[in-house]
């Protein structure tokens, strides 16, 4: 079926209608426009402090607030007890290496010269002050100490006696930069187990297979692995000379690394994948179906109209019937007057307005569940605006029986502001361009709830959304490809939607999104071992990593600044930093591709800073390690909590398939 879309912003030019112009108030009126009303109004200025604070922010008995101080005394302690480790470097590297060599058999020379040993002490000291600054019982402090330090020593020994034995043969030791990098996993797949069986996270969940998954994701994924590392083979044989010149800028100090190059091409080519198969997809799944539009709504006034009045002109010409389902959560201001007057002016759209208790998005979310009849359910948030090719792009994937949730990409309202320009280049990174290579392989791991689509009786097979967590938009995108369905993420679906202008609003953004990893990494862990497709075999580890990663990225970088101070040092501060920077600095030649392809070429002068961007959000993501609680875990409840958690998911489920409560309007 042919559909008439509205004209996208041309790439390069700036989504606002009259950018660097004054900002146009929520309510301003105006014909029929190629946007929706209210792009380029920042919709943070004006709106009372802490606004975006709401009860979704920290999920009572699984996070403690902290002082603001805590995170940056975790750093201070870090580096100045790493100067004081610094000077024991040399001889317990020579210890530790005449016990490898006892303990492997192998002849002395062997390693030939032996750097450090830097990385496995500063992974020790990483392990004992979270402990120590962590917030919970001493009990449950000593168990994450315990746990991750047991984990760490089993972990490094036997990576370090397999590169013993490997330097035999002139294979690399474990004191060399490959040695110390893989300590350095070693040493954050120990830490990720200490938090996870020592923090207090929710539950985990079993959810069964009812689609059997094509064998066609994992082979095209070993197909892609094999073509790069052939390509990386090719680039290190004939352009490894100017690698190794390119290797002495900044940034690009690891340059020349096989791994690094792999991680390089790799994504690219995932990419060039998906577009080939979109190419040859085109056109395949045309049906379009009923959609009930889902928006939660809490201290929402400005927004919530604009929010409806976009839906209504979207919804102009889309031959199913459709239905807004606005759900007001406990607002103080005038979010229901707003949402009601905006539902009786549609002209398109069918409305219906209700109203249940502030208990977090995921409870409202469910509520409005209970009401929405149609087969498709696409969630909005109240800030986002939705354009035509939402409804005329998006609902088509399902015409796949095999398509169980879909996105577009949600960019910034605004990008007058350096974090929305920073977050510009984020949305277009992450899900352009890499959540788009995972297409091809069906590996998506989060589709954004500011613009999803899902199947209604798939929802309702999954008992609705997880109450009491973060990151309920993850939990349910894995839960859904658990369940055997296809997660499509499509760049060419395009909305706007608010984005944190100050820091303040991006600290509480980030942390409530880092402990939502936690929590649907707690919740779907056994995803992994039930071998439930690549999107939990895969990309759930990863997810950890990169987690992980971000934690070790900010002690080490103040560790290692201190010690350039000192103008001393055993470190191989030379490896550690081309190790560090080389991930970002790959990363950012990326991000300059894909602007040219995707985005707004302009953003390509702010991507240096982007490097700034990534510092701070690391440090929110610190914070937010130091804000679990290390109590008495929620994963393990007693037997009669069980018998009222059952109790209450039946409940819940037979509330969603079908007992509605009075809705307080219903207009068309």
């Amino acid at each position: 079926m042919g559909h008439d879309e509205e004209p996208a912003p041309p790439r390069g030019d700036d989504p606002s209608p009259n950018p660097g112009g004054p900002a146009r108030s929520p309510g301003s009126g105006g014909g029929k426009r190629a946007l929706p009303q209210g792009i380029g109004f920042d919709t943070t200025r004006g709106r009372q402090a802490g606004f975006f604070i709401t009860p979704d922010t920290a999920p009572p008995g699984l996070s403690v607030p902290r002082p603001r101080w805590v995170t940056p005394l975790f750093l201070a302690l870090f580096a100045a007890c790493a100067a004081v480790l610094d000077r024991w470097i040399p001889p317990v590297t020579h210890v530790y290496g005449r016990m490898l060599r006892a303990m492997a058999n192998v002849p002395e020379g062997t390693f030939g010269k032996q750097s450090s040993v830097a990385v496995r002490p500063l992974m020790l000291l990483l392990a004992l002050l979270f402990a120590l600054l962590a917030a919970g019982t001493v009990r449950r402090r000593l168990r994450l100490f315990l746990t991750t330090l047991l984990a760490f020593a089993v972990l490094a020994v036997l990576t370090d006696l397999a590169l013993t034995r490997l330097s035999l043969y002139g294979g690399p030791g474990p004191f060399g930069a490959l040695g110390n990098t893989i300590a350095g996993l070693d040493g954050l797949a120990a830490l990720a187990i200490g938090v996870f069986t020592s923090a207090a996270l929710p539950p985990g969940v079993i959810v069964r297979s009812e689609r059997k998954r094509p064998h066609r994701d994992i082979a095209l994924l070993c197909i892609v692995v094999a073509v790069a590392v052939l390509a990386v083979l090719v680039v290190k044989r004939h352009w490894g000379e100017l690698l190794i010149l390119l290797s002495k800028t900044p940034l690009l100090g690891g340059i020349a690394s096989t791994l690094v190059v792999f991680f390089g091409l790799f994504p690219g080519m995932l990419y060039a994948v998906n577009i080939t198969r979109r190419c040859t997809n085109r056109g395949k799944h045309t049906m379009l179906f009923p959609v009930g539009i889902l928006v939660p709504a809490r201290n929402e006034e400005g927004l919530i109209g604009d929010c409806v009045r976009a839906i209504d002109e979207a919804v102009a010409g889309y031959p199913e019937q459709c239905t807004v389902y606005v759900v007001e959560n406990g607002s103080t201001d005038r979010t229901l007057e707003e949402a009601r007057a905006a539902i009786r002016e549609a002209r398109h759209v069918r409305g219906v307005l209700l109203q249940c208790e502030s208990k977090g998005k995921a409870f409202a979310l469910n509520y409005g569940l209970r009401h929405v009849t149609e087969e498709i359910v696409l969630r909005i948030d109240a800030d986002t605006l939705v354009t035509r090719s939402v409804l005329f792009g998006l609902i088509r994937h399902f015409g796949d029986p095999s398509v169980g949730g879909a996105s577009g990409m949600p960019l910034p309202r605004v990008q007058e502001s350096w974090i929305c320009r920073m977050r510009a280049l984020e949305v277009y990174y992450q899900v352009g361009f890499k959540r788009a290579g995972y297409n091809a392989v069906d590996a998506i791991g989060v589709l954004p709830g500011a613009l999803v689509a899902y199947r209604r009786d798939l929802l309702v097979k999954l008992n609705g959304f997880a109450e009491g967590v973060n990151g309920e938009d993850a939990d349910m995108t894995v839960r859904v490809g658990r369940l055997g369905y296809r997660i499509v993420s499509d760049a060419s679906v395009r909305a706007y939607t608010e984005m944190p202008s100050t820091f303040a609003y991006l600290r509480e953004q980030r942390m409530r999104w880092a402990r939502g990893t936690y929590h649907m990494l707690a919740r779907n862990k056994s995803g992994i071992y039930m071998l439930q497709g690549l999107r939990c075999v895969w990309m759930l580890p990863w997810a950890g990593f990169i987690m992980f990663r971000r934690l070790m990225m900010l002690p080490f970088a103040a560790a290692g600044l201190f010690l350039v101070l000192l103008n001393h040092s055993s470190v191989p501060l030379q490896e550690i930093s081309a190790g560090g920077a080389i991930f970002l600095g790959v990363q950012l030649i990326q991000m300059i591709a894909c602007m040219v392809l995707l985005g707004d070429t302009r953003l390509i002068a702010s991507i240096p800073s982007y490097l700034v961007f990534r510092l701070i959000v690391s440090f929110y993501a610190l914070e937010t390690l130091l804000t679990l609680a290390f109590t008495r875990s929620p994963g393990r409840p007693s037997p009669s909590q069980k018998r009222l958690a059952g109790i209450a998911g039946k409940k819940t489920a037979r509330l969603i398939q079908g007992l509605s409560p009075k809705r307080l309007g219903d207009a068309t």
